[in-house]
């Protein structure tokens, strides 16, 4: 849409922003917007809804931009006209866990939300009943076994370019939530990296990576797992490695494609990879890498059908009512894939890949885990990243 520096108003929605070019463009820093918030989709939070929050700031402050107030003090003003909490670049040391009170919507680039000093427990509640999307912020610091970075309980969660870190238990414990996680990073948690219990799941162009307790575990729910690059999880004593999909008996939709998944661990007779347990509808997993995941078979699962997917170390998959190995889809291969840089955890792809223009020829996904459009050569790449 075109504008003049006149005629700013005549942009707004997802491209707020008059460029000296006069079109209209996405916001790309929070000095954008008159709000000071620009949001992950290029819109601009409106100053009308935006409360301004510091660690310093006063439990008695307005929490207008020249007024910034306390964490606690922005929390007790959402209702139902200001409803958005944008969060200074700062630390925001808790002494117990932070339960969002309401419907909301927490901003912060460069926040971190850390249950430093708050002895055991979760860093982050998510209560019954709410709607409250992140963005930008990270979330650490949960302590013990149950000390999950993230707990969501029947809520509709969203978190936009968040990283959750360095907490005790899970990084994020989903039960009943309709979760989406979309370009973020769940990373060195002492528990799984994603639990989700029931509900659902929709995981887009994120990294798992370096969760102790394994990387991605659904149990019953619904999922959309997409562009995801799942590596560097697990270990000895962990349940599974890379993912577990497990308690599927309802038809629905679930998908699971254009993901690289590898270089995770599991104990000796476990499966590294990816894991299909007490599955009783048919799944279909396609267009993804999964190699280089601990010793022994990479995947494996009654009704689990691999297809156009880089496997290491063969597939097995046990069609229901049969014995056996076999149930494998058209169009996989067992080569290795050639990521660029595993050791310094770079695992996107060099340009002779045998991936390389191999996924599914009847895919429409868009872009890769970076934004880059598909396919650039004559097909799609299997995995998460697409060469250019």
């Amino acid at each position: 849409m075109q504008c003049t520096a006149a005629e700013t108003n005549a942009c707004g929605a997802s491209t707020p922003v008059c460029g000296a070019d006069e079109q209209c463009h996405a916001c790309a820093v929070d000095a954008d917007c008159a709000s000071l918030t620009c949001l992950p989709d290029g819109s601009c939070a409106s100053v009308i809804d935006v409360l301004y929050v510091n660690p310093d700031g006063s439990d008695t402050a307005t929490c207008m931009p020249d007024d910034h107030c306390s964490l606690a003090r922005g929390l007790s003003l959402i209702d139902g006209t200001k409803s958005t909490i944008r969060l200074d670049a700062a630390h925001y040391g808790l002494l117990g866990t932070l339960t969002l009170p309401n419907d909301l919507h927490l901003v912060g680039r460069d926040a971190v939300i850390d249950r430093d000093t708050g002895g055991s427990g979760i860093a982050l509640a998510i209560p019954d009943s709410t709607t409250i999307s992140l963005d930008y912020v990270t979330v650490q610091g949960g302590d013990g076994s149950g000390g999950h970075g993230i707990r969501c309980t029947n809520a509709t969660l969203t978190l936009r370019e968040v990283t959750v870190q360095g907490n005790g238990g899970a990084g994020i414990h989903s039960t009943d939530c309709q979760l989406t996680i979309s370009h973020s990073q769940i990373v060195s948690n002492q528990g799984i990296g994603i639990m989700v219990i029931d509900g659902s799941l929709a995981l887009t162009r994120s990294v798992v990576f370096a969760n102790q307790g394994g990387g991605v575990s659904i149990i019953g729910a619904t999922y959309d797992v997409e562009n995801d690059i799942v590596i560097k999880n697990g270990g000895p004593n962990s349940l599974f490695g890379g993912l577990a999909i497990s308690l599927v008996g309802t038809p629905a939709v679930r998908v699971f494609s254009f993901n690289t998944v590898a270089q995770n661990q599991a104990p000796i007779g476990t499966t590294p990879g990816v894991l299909c347990n007490v599955v009783t509808t048919p799944l279909a997993l396609s267009s993804s890498i999964v190699f280089d995941n601990g010793a022994g078979t990479q995947v494996e699962g009654t009704n689990c059908t691999w297809s156009y997917s880089d496997i290491g170390s063969g597939i097995v998959s046990i069609p229901a009512g049969s014995s056996g190995s076999g149930g494998s889809g058209s169009g996989n291969i067992s080569s290795a894939p050639l990521f660029v840089d595993p050791v310094h955890n770079n695992f996107h792809l060099q340009v002779s890949s045998p991936a390389r223009d191999a996924a599914d020829p009847a895919a429409t996904l868009a872009v890769d885990i970076d934004g880059d459009f598909r396919p650039q050569g004559a097909g799609r790449d299997m995995g998460a990243d697409e060469i250019k």
